[in-house]
């Protein structure tokens, strides 16, 4: 019932406000300054399954048509544009041709709202320098907001949550380990979002006093110590990542003293985190876990096998499993049983519900910034800035591996707005040239 009424509260303030100021800037900086309230149900599923994003977005794209549409002297994102429709157009076709047609419709909203949202974020961003700084500012709001949620959690416990009840992942109560699942209902999903937000306190303004850059760096150290405690190992192996990226290209200075730091932080983490955290305790059980989890990989290959092109449609992968392959399941309680509705790995339940060329698709959204990169990197030609979103990015890209999160609005949201901000950053325009 709480997330009903907080859906209505956000949705109501966000129409107060683009009533007295309709414009994308609203938008924009609306959905990111709430971001941890864009996945809250409007609708249950049973009534189409509608969030607070939806409504907003669509509410913003009623009165900004023309915006949306209205293109300037020439295209230059085509290729992503062009990445998106045929992506779109793939993945409605994948559902078309699915011997279950659209009976999981609500799981192609994301994908038209994101392109929506994405492309009115390129014309804030692109509009003025000095919009990126302000995106980012009201994205730290709603981060700090979910550290402060975990910090709840730790001191009252992990039943405080914007849902009613928690994930089945947060509590094990026959090791003793509680994880922490902050403002979403899975311990992974706030891992991956602490690991990707963290980094962008890294990125600083050179007009900025010394207070403020301290502080910044102050909440990166301190994300370090709540994605520890939130128990996600994809998570921390995706932020580990992405510091070996940053130190790799940082110069000997900082090198020295991300050294001298991340022992302190080692030694930290060593005394204050207690042995039953989700990461220490759970650290002998790799290998079974990942025995349990290459099981089920190997099932979602041989479906891979049976429907290579177009997958068996967006959202299908638990009616297939309980209907074709009926040893996918899980055991909650002792007869009670689920099956699965991702294969334990992004990556996998992107290739078998929407096929190879969907999910050629959507690594090219990823390869082809990264290839520009690359190429400028080789050129001596960037900014340590886009180091930094792209050490963000590569974060969510391992802990991705594990588990399928673009499910929920934030996580989509926030994967949408680094690649953006990280193909605008290394242009610095003053004008919209969308």
């Amino acid at each position: 019932m709480l997330q009903y009424i907080l859906a209505l509260l956000t949705i109501s303030v966000f129409v107060v406000l683009f009533i007295r100021k309709p414009q994308i800037e609203t938008y924009v900086l609306y959905v990111i300054l709430v971001l941890p309230l864009m996945n809250t149900k409007i609708l249950p599923l049973a009534y189409g399954f509608v969030r607070t994003f939806d409504v907003i977005t669509v509410l913003a794209l009623l009165f900004l048509t023309k915006d949306l549409i209205k293109f300037y002297h020439k295209i230059q994102h085509k290729t992503y544009l062009l990445i998106g429709i045929l992506f779109c157009c793939i993945t409605v076709v994948s559902g078309l041709y699915s011997e279950f047609g659209f009976g999981t419709y609500y799981n192609y909203y994301p994908i038209f709202n994101i392109f929506i949202f994405v492309r009115f974020l390129y014309l804030f961003l692109n509009h003025s320098s000095k919009n990126i700084w302000l995106f980012l500012s009201a994205f730290k709001i709603a981060y700090i907001f979910a550290l402060l949620f975990v910090s709840l959690q730790i001191l009252i416990g992990p039943q405080i949550s914007l849902y009613s009840g928690f994930g089945i992942n947060v509590l094990d109560n026959e090791i003793g380990v509680v994880r922490y699942s902050g403002i979403f209902t899975e311990p992974q999903l706030n891992g991956q979002f602490l690991a990707m937000g963290s980094y962008l306190f890294l990125i600083y303004n050179s007009e900025w006093s010394q207070f403020k850059k301290y502080y910044n760096f102050f909440v990166f150290i301190i994300s370090f110590l709540f994605i520890l405690m939130v128990g996600s190992r994809s998570a921390m192996g995706g932020f580990l990542i992405g510091l070996i990226i940053l130190f790799l290209f940082s110069n000997i200075r900082i090198k020295v003293l991300s050294l001298i730091l991340g022992f302190l932080a080692a030694v930290i983490a060593y005394i204050a985190i207690p042995s039953s955290n989700g990461i220490i305790s759970r650290s002998g059980d790799i290998e079974g876990d990942l025995d349990f989890r290459q099981s089920i990989w190997e099932e979602t290959y041989g479906i891979i096998k049976e429907k290579p092109l177009l997958g068996i449609g967006l959202g299908n992968f638990q009616e297939y499993t309980a209907k074709y392959h009926q040893d996918l399941y899980l055991e909650q309680a002792p007869g009670v049983y689920t099956y699965f509705t991702q294969p334990e790995n992004g990556y996998l339940k992107i290739l078998v519900e929407h096929g190879l060329i969907a999910f050629g698709l959507f690594c090219l959204f990823f390869l082809y910034p990264f290839t520009k990169f690359a190429i400028k990197i080789f050129k001596h030609s960037i900014n340590f800035n886009s180091i930094i979103i792209f050490a963000a990015i590569c974060s969510w890209l391992i802990a991705f591996n594990t588990v399928y999160t673009l499910s929920d609005y934030r996580i989509l949201i926030m994967v949408a707005f680094l690649l953006t901000v990280f193909e605008v950053i290394q242009r610095k325009v003053d004008r919209i040239i969308i």
